[in-house]
């Protein structure tokens, strides 16, 4: 655990970080961040402050999608991690021009990059296609495909089943209800939406 010396200097640190965007797409014209670029925009400030970071991906099944799910951690100069930030992606069957270790890789450093903008508060609310993009393949449909391959956090175990619970409590199409919050299943409902739904499904039920 960490101490109120570690927490000034998180405060600190976060101040000082400015994470570059230093890539660029040529047929979207905008610049956007990778998680290798952040990584090498804060180690340096991190280090300045007695911290490292630490990188680690696990697969996990929600519901009947695969997905990655990158842990950004800051360790100080004992072990202790002084604070920690996770992100998933779903991991995707297939993408034209990319072999399975490709996207794996792709994916992970994807769902690295939101780990590490949630560690040190960086803030990247505009949608970039960066790691998921597919390189030499700018057409339409390849900019589709990389915009629902979004991170997020998802809901919890049992926050998943409550949602269900509510669902059929509601008699509420749960397709439409997925729908209207572009998900394909509750395991993989996204966490920022859940206090909506819960509060439109308390007044479904009156």
């Amino acid at each position: 655990m960490g101490t109120n010396r570690d927490i000034a200097k998180i405060i600190a640190l976060q101040s000082e970080i400015v994470a570059r965007k230093d890539c660029f797409n040529n047929f979207g014209k905008y610049k956007y961040r990778t998680a290798e670029g952040i990584l090498a925009d804060v180690k340096p400030v991190a280090n300045k402050y007695g911290f490292y970071v630490k990188l680690s991906d696990n697969m996990e099944f929600l519901g009947q999608h695969l997905v990655l799910k990158a842990t950004a951690e800051l360790l100080n100069e004992q072990g202790e991690v002084v604070l920690s930030s996770t992100a998933c992606a779903v991991h995707a069957n297939e993408k034209k021009g990319m072999d399975l270790a490709q996207l794996s890789g792709a994916t992970s450093s994807y769902a690295r990059k939101y780990a590490l903008c949630g560690l040190f508060g960086i803030d990247d609310a505009e949608q970039d296609l960066d790691a998921l993009a597919t390189h030499g393949n700018n057409n339409k449909q390849a900019q589709q495909n990389n915009q629902r391959q979004q991170a997020y956090s998802v809901v919890t175990a049992e926050q998943a089943q409550i949602l269900q619970e509510m669902i059929d409590a509601a008699g509420a199409d749960i397709q439409r209800f997925l729908a209207a919050y572009q998900c394909n299943s509750l395991g993989s409902f996204n966490a920022a939406y859940y206090d909506d739904a819960i509060a439109k499904l308390k007044t479904k039920l009156g």
